[in-house]
């Protein structure tokens, strides 16, 4: 019985709270783009993590140093809001 059963599709729904998100710069290409890795959070417990490139004018938006119009960014798409 160590054989996985095929099944009808059937949903599996998980419901987790989020109150933090991690994010992490892991690679820059000048004036293009970047990507970013974040981790969804339950206060100290990791639930998800995951990626996105940012580019285009959201890229020419990011002036380097101003990482609040990043983390902005990247919690906007996740569809999340700083406190």
């Amino acid at each position: 019985m160590n054989n996985p059963i095929e099944i009808k599709e059937a949903q599996f729904v998980e419901t987790n709270t989020i109150n933090r998100v991690g994010i992490y710069i892991t690679q820059v290409i000048l004036n293009t783009s970047c990507i970013v890795n974040y981790t969804l959070y339950n206060t100290n417990t990791p639930i998800k993590t995951g990626s996105m490139t940012i580019e285009g004018q959201d890229y020419q938006g990011w002036k380097g140093n101003n990482d609040t119009y990043l983390e902005d960014l990247v919690l906007t798409k996740l569809g999340y809001s700083r406190v």
